[in-house]
Formats: C-alpha cells, sequence, structure tokens
C-alpha cells in the first residue's frame, strides 16, 4: 500500500513538473534572472565610462538598489520577486525528478538545481524582499 502510495504522488509531482504551469513558472524566472544581469551590466558600462554612479555597485545589490530608486521602482521589485520566487519554485522540481534534458537525472544535476533553488530563496529573502518592502531582521549588516 505504501509503495503503491509513494508511486502515485512521485507521478503527480512529476505530471506538476511538467505543466504549463511550471513552464510559465521557469519563463518568468528566467526574465527575471536576465533583467537583474542586463542592469548590472548597465551599471558596470557606466562607472567603466566614469559616469555618475551615484554610489551603486556594479553587482546584483546595486542593481536591486536601481530598480528600487526608480519612478515604479517598488513595482518593478515586486515583478523581480514574483520572478525569483518562480526561478526556485521551478528548480526544485528539478532537483526531486531530475532536469529534462539529458543525463539530467544524475545526482550532480540533481544538487545542482537544489543548490540553485535555495540560492534564489535566500537572495529573494535577503534582497529582493526587503527592498520590496518587506523588512528583513538579521545581525549581519548587508
Amino acid at each position: 500500500m505504501a509503495i503503491k502510495n509513494a508511486a502515485k504522488a512521485k507521478t503527480q509531482g512529476q505530471r506538476v513538473a511538467d505543466s504549463r504551469a511550471m513552464e510559465v513558472a521557469a519563463r518568468v524566472g528566467l526574465c527575471a534572472r536576465g533583467v537583474i544581469y542586463v542592469l548590472v551590466g548597465l551599471l558596470a558600462v557606466r562607472i567603466g565610462f566614469g559616469g555618475d554612479s551615484g554610489g551603486k555597485e556594479a553587482d546584483r545589490s546595486g542593481a536591486v538598489r536601481a530598480i528600487g530608486e526608480q519612478p515604479f521602482g517598488r513595482v518593478l521589485l515586486w515583478a523581480l520577486v514574483v520572478g525569483l520566487a518562480a526561478m526556485a519554485l521551478w528548480r526544485l522540481p528539478e532537483a526531486v525528478f531530475g532536469q529534462a534534458t539529458a543525463g539530467g537525472d544524475k545526482w550532480t544535476r540533481r544538487l545542482g538545481s537544489l543548490g540553485l533553488a535555495v540560492f534564489y530563496t535566500v537572495y529573494l529573502y535577503r534582497r529582493g524582499a526587503d527592498r520590496a518592502g518587506w523588512r528583513v531582521r538579521r545581525n549581519a549588516p548587508r
């Protein structure tokens, strides 16, 4: 009975992992990640050409800070929060069931997907969410 329930749960989990909603979550997450990389690149170019960077750093934190300072910045930050959450959500089924590529069920790929899910969750918690208006308390400085 337990084996039958476990097989049923795995089948349902794989159905969710292969669903249209998960595909949309992956695309939204990749778009959010792309926006952050483009902004990091733009900040780096601006700093490189001696432009006024306003004390911003050309890294992910600087990109998030730059978004927050724009008109409608809070709305844009919420969009990034949703995108990064979607990215983390997309990586979890990959860690459990394997990636949909050749060799995607190897333990190294699964571990990599789990690591990325944890990374995006922590980044979302520490940077994105508090910039979007949630105050995250912690002892460590930023």
